[in-house]
């Protein structure tokens, strides 16, 4: 009787702390702050499968003028990888609504990559789940996930959520988010772009991206 009674305690003790923790893991999990209304980020991508290495970019971003992405040397998404292009992301509210592929030295040659798809709300953060703890590039990390198809997966400093890595792009963000008000006519369109032509690249897509990195 007195093994089943120790038994029996050591069963609700068990109980009690598996509810305790499980409580406490809960309440603790971490969630994504909204992007702030307006920011600029410097980073680059290493994608060691295409070649494309230190490859440098600027994200610049307005919550009612849309997303631009610059990649100054060398196009890392969409484009030919030998020259610069620039991702044009437009709102919804937008009369010239998706995301454009600008190339060319004034970058005023356009193409249509996704017609269906703009620019996202600042809250879209809060769509990716927290998948744990780990590292990246050596620092300490916590990883985000929206568990599509193709994933995307965030990787931000704990506490102040400062990006750090964002995959499958393989962004190495330089910067935290710069908030600094955005020049309008940086999200201007070239009249080019008012024929909607598909780009080329646009079939090869296996999966149509669900997150606003470019």
């Amino acid at each position: 009787m007195a093994s089943l009674r120790v038994l029996c305690c050591a069963v609700l003790a068990l109980s009690i702390f598996s509810a305790c923790v499980f409580t406490v893991t809960a309440a603790d999990t971490p969630v994504l702050r909204p992007w702030p209304a307006f920011f600029q980020s410097n980073f680059i991508v290493n994608k060691i499968s295409s070649g494309l290495l230190g490859v440098p970019g600027i994200v610049h971003y307005d919550e009612m003028l849309g997303q631009r992405t610059d990649y100054t040397v060398k196009c890392a998404f969409g484009g030919d990888p030998s020259a610069p292009c620039t991702i044009q992301m437009t709102p919804a509210n937008a009369p010239n609504f998706g995301i454009f592929l600008l190339t060319g030295p004034q970058r005023d040659e356009c193409c249509v990559l996704f017609p269906t798809l703009g620019s996202f709300p600042r809250n879209w953060t809060q769509v990716l789940d927290y998948s744990g703890d780990t590292y990246a590039y050596g620092r300490p990390v916590q990883a985000f996930t929206d568990g599509g198809p193709a994933p995307h997966t965030l990787y931000v400093e704990a506490g102040s959520q400062t990006p750090v890595f964002i995959s499958p792009e393989m962004w190495q963000w330089q910067t935290g988010y710069v908030e600094i008000a955005q020049n309008p006519a940086l999200f201007k369109l070239p009249s080019s772009c008012a024929s909607r032509t598909p780009c080329a690249s646009s079939s090869s897509f296996t999966h149509k991206p669900t997150t606003p990195f470019f």
